[in-house]
């Protein structure tokens, strides 16, 4: 009985042809050739690669997202290194215009060194982007409070009352005591 067996395998696009026989098959059947080798494959399209993100191009080192200048500035505000929060906050409404959060700690930053109308500005800012905004109608109102406009108090407080009633308890002692709540 003659048995022979045949192993093509496929290695880097090349067609490799194994032989194998007993000896009186191997010698009945002539010299084993393989056969031409097989065309390339198609080559794929490259993959995209995955976005880059932005770099400086003085140090080529990446360039802080939003987030992470937000969260910098959150962090400077714990330790109420206000000028430092400030820079923060304003780097962070630079990368992405549309960050309320960024907004109302930038306007948060000034009202605690006490640039009112640059405060007031900011949380206009934040409250463009998020009408609804509890935290930014709390400072916008405390602000009115701490440059003696009540009555503007007053009327961000009724705006907020229906958001978030601890702020708003917060914002009505503070109008009540004519200065700011505690914790500023």
């Amino acid at each position: 009985m003659r048995s022979a067996f045949i192993v093509i395998v496929l290695l880097a696009g090349a067609v490799v042809l194994l032989a194998s026989a007993s000896p009186a098959v191997a010698a009945d059947a002539g010299p084993v050739t393989a056969p031409p080798p097989a065309a390339p494959p198609a080559a794929a399209a490259p993959a995209a690669a995955p976005p880059k993100a932005a770099t400086s191009p003085v140090f080529g080192k990446p360039l802080p997202s939003a987030q992470l200048r937000y969260n910098e500035g959150e962090a400077l505000a714990r330790a109420q290194a206000w000028p430092q929060a400030e820079t923060a906050y304003a780097e962070a409404t630079k990368l992405n215009p549309d960050f309320a959060e960024a907004w109302n700690g930038l306007g948060h930053a000034r009202k605690m060194q006490r640039r009112y109308p640059e405060a007031l500005a900011a949380y206009s800012q934040a409250l463009r982007v998020r009408p609804d905004f509890p935290q930014a109608l709390e400072y916008l109102g405390e602000t009115y409070v701490a440059m003696g406009k009540l009555d503007d108090a007053r009327a961000t407080l009724a705006k907020l009352k229906p958001l978030d009633a601890a702020l708003a308890d917060k914002l009505a002692h503070a109008i009540e005591g004519g200065g700011p709540a505690s914790g500023w």
